[in-house]
Order: C-alpha cells, then structure tokens, then sequence
C-alpha cells in the first residue's frame, strides 16, 4: 500500500507541474496579446491626439488671422 501511496503521490505532483507550465504558457501568451492590442491602440492615439492637434493649430492661426484683420480694419478707420 505504501508504495502505491507514493506512486499516486509521484503522480499527482507530476500533473501539478504539467498543469503549472501550461498556466504559465497561457499567461505569457495572453500577456503577449495584450501588449500588442495595447501597443496598437497607443499608436492609434497618438495619430488620433496628432490629427486633432492639427485642426486646433489650424483654428488657432485662423483665428489670429481673423484679429488681426479686425485689429487693421480698425485702424485704418480709426486714421480716416
């Protein structure tokens, strides 16, 4: 009996082992996914920020533009 015992025992600790590594297989892929979704999403923001960053630039000088027109048209009344 004992020998069976320890035999069940050698047994079971193999399979723990075996069911540790694949755990940890698993995790190492879901992490490795999850970086890249995660990666591709930063660049995707980054592209997104860029883009609207140009458009408020673009206001920005439109708007400058705007007043100082604003700023001339005035003047030139102002010396009339």
């Amino acid at each position: 009996m004992f020998r069976n015992l320890r035999d069940a025992l050698e047994i079971a600790r193999n399979e723990i082992e075996i069911t540790a590594k694949e755990h940890l297989n698993l995790s190492q892929k879901i992490k490795n996914q999850l970086e890249q979704q995660l990666n591709d999403f930063i660049i995707k923001q980054k592209e997104q920020r860029k883009s609207q960053q140009l458009i408020v630039e673009k206001s920005l000088r439109n708007k400058q533009n705007q007043a100082a027109l604003v700023q001339k048209v005035v003047y030139c009344s102002i010396l009339s």
